[in-house]
């Protein structure tokens, strides 16, 4: 589905990655903080909710990367924001004024509210039909990977743990919930960013290879591949209907089970084709990977 936030979300992650990512011969050059920066700034075009990235992106860079490199970045970014400007200025006569405001679309835009915040944490947090958890589950594990980078004092950690913490404030203050069928769109540019805590939890239960007992390693593998797998379920079937309806209404359980194929709703068909195969190598990826020695590649500590 090419929805605008999913667009967004994997700019924003190469940005992240050729700032962050592994050091190969043609990343050691400074014009790749130039690139991330300009695909960050075309990320903005595709998305505004990427602007929340953008301050900790240049703290981490500061921290870990230096102040040169960081304003590389800068020019990088402000170069991939212009094309945004310059259509601003024609359709609006003001290069600041955002598509949304200038069709004074309230719904996103702050509005605090007590009842508001509960509303939006259940919505997003809490319930089996409209929460993160039961569209990607994996991303509760992917937490404990994030916490343990910054436990470490990893720069990229700010980019992996701020931005997401700044998207959530924000989602949780704007009127609107952004459901989709692939779950709360609004919260789509963090996940790639958050999925990077996956890597550690890896990590670390590899390098328990000789002290913990096969059998919960395995297990913990294969809850691993589940939540992955569930994830490709629901949101696979919900993004079939479409990009912004479908799979909401459904309990989890119901999702899943259309998902899967064994049932279908008026708004939503059934598994495709191609699903079973998908989800079978998934489930084998994370069946078979405990099996042998693995070298995941993650940035090193900066």
């Amino acid at each position: 589905v090419l929805h605008h936030d999913f667009l967004a979300s994997c700019m924003v992650y190469i940005a992240y990655y050729l700032c962050f990512g592994p050091q190969e011969r043609i990343l050691r050059r400074p014009s790749r903080f130039f690139y991330s920066g300009l695909i960050a700034g075309f990320a903005f075009t595709t998305s505004a909710l990427s602007l929340l990235f953008l301050v900790p992106f240049i703290i981490a860079l500061a921290w870990g990367k230096g102040f040169k490199l960081t304003f590389i970045f800068i020019i990088g970014y402000v170069l991939g924001v212009t094309p945004l400007l310059f259509y601003d200025w024609i359709c609006f006569g003001n290069p600041l004024i955002l598509p949304n405001r200038a069709s004074r679309d309230l719904t996103v835009m702050p509005s605090l509210s007590l009842e508001g915040l509960r509303e939006k944490f259940h919505w997003y947090f809490i319930s089996p039909r409209f929460a993160l958890w039961s569209f990607c589950p994996a991303l509760y594990i992917a937490a404990l990977g994030l916490l343990s980078r910054a436990a470490r004092k990893n720069a990229d950690a700010i980019i992996l743990i701020g931005g997401n913490v700044l998207l959530v404030i924000w989602v949780l203050i704007i009127p609107t919930h952004g459901g989709a069928g692939f779950g709360p769109r609004y919260l789509l540019l963090g996940i790639p960013l958050a999925s990077v805590g996956l890597i550690p939890i890896m990590k670390w239960l590899e390098t328990r290879r000789r002290i913990m007992r096969d059998t919960w390693r395995y297990l913990v593998w294969n809850v691993l591949g589940l939540c992955f797998a569930s994830g490709i379920t629901i949101c696979t079937s919900g993004a079939l209907r479409g990009s912004m309806y479908g799979m909401e209404p459904h309990p989890f359980l119901y999702r899943l089970i259309i998902g899967l194929g064994l049932s279908q709703s008026p708004e939503t068909p059934g598994a495709f084709p191609l699903f079973y195969p998908i989800v079978f190598i998934a489930a084998l990826t994370f069946y078979f990977l405990p099996r042998h020695t693995v070298r995941l590649v993650f940035p090193e500590r900066t």
